[in-house]
């Protein structure tokens, strides 16, 4: 899990960087945190949705473990091909 494909009509510029925090509902409590950056943007081409791709940057094994935990149990929901 290198990055994450973020849905917005409001794009950032690349190389802008930032903290992602993913959360589980309906506690809202922190499963992980992420140092990112924006490596892409589509907000022109109508065949991809808009949104920007940020590639992460720093963060701690275990969070990482815990988000690709989390993200394990829902690839029959997700777009994820193993």
């Amino acid at each position: 899990l290198n990055g994450v494909f973020v849905l917005t009509k409001s794009a950032l510029p690349i190389g802008t960087s930032m903290t992602l925090r993913f959360h589980i509902p309906p506690e809202q409590k922190v499963l992980s945190e992420f140092e990112g950056i924006v490596a892409g943007v589509n907000i022109d081409d109508p065949r991809f949705p808009k949104g920007m791709h940020v590639k992460f940057t720093a963060s701690r094994p275990e969070d990482r473990k815990r988000l690709e935990d989390f993200l394990d149990g829902k690839k029959q929901v997700l777009d994820i091909r193993d």
